[in-house]
């Protein structure tokens, strides 16, 4: 179901591989999104142009605790980084970049995907529900427990977040997407950390 995608440098995004973490990024901006199609046009579908960009859900995560501040610089800009990752996925052919970052109640994955508005999941650090920001109404932002769950959630992203049996299992969960209500969310494995990926049409 899940076909990962090159982790190869992107000179545009400022991504690094593995091996040029050291390097020097830049951070990553709403063009740099577009230009890797993951953030919908409005001739694709009609939502607010703040919502499009992901502006609203980072205020939402910042009014939550879970940001500094509700800007993409607070985000990894590179493919490994001391709080977390960037993750290039494709889902029944869909590209995604998923961003992950440690807080003080767990980490934090924000997505931003080719057939969704952005949204965000917390692997709550002490085990759990995962707990999804989406916009059912393609408008506001809402914060619910899914019924994916985590054994044990590491504040901090490492390669243990995929021991064991923490990262598997789909549910369908409401969200928005410009071809249905619902989405297919599923824990998958990426680079050694456990993240969420999803796919319209449940």
């Amino acid at each position: 179901m899940l076909r990962k995608s090159s982790v190869a440098t992107v000179a545009g995004l400022g991504a690094v591989s593995a091996t040029s973490a050291s390097a020097s990024a830049t951070s990553f901006g709403l063009s740099e999104l577009k230009a890797e199609g993951v953030v919908l046009e409005s001739r694709d579908v009609s939502v607010p142009t703040d919502v499009r960009s992901g502006k609203r859900l980072l205020r939402r995560l910042a009014a939550d605790g879970l940001l500094e501040e509700a800007s993409l610089d607070v985000l990894p800009n590179q493919q490994f980084d001391e709080n977390g990752q960037i993750h290039r996925t494709y889902t029944d052919g869909n590209k995604q970049i998923a961003f992950t970052t440690s807080t003080t109640r767990g980490r934090l994955q924000v997505s931003f995907g080719e057939e969704a508005i952005p949204s965000a999941a917390l692997f709550p650090k002490d085990g759990g529900a995962v707990v999804l920001y989406t916009a059912p109404d393609g408008e506001e932002y809402r914060r619910f427990e899914s019924d994916l769950t985590v054994s044990e959630s590491d504040s901090e992203a490492s390669a243990d977040s995929c021991s064991g049996d923490n990262c598997d299992g789909c549910a369908c969960e409401e969200d928005w997407c410009f071809v249905g209500r619902y989405k297919k969310k599923c824990n998958t494995c990426d680079d050694g950390e456990c993240i969420i990926t999803d796919s319209c049409g449940c």
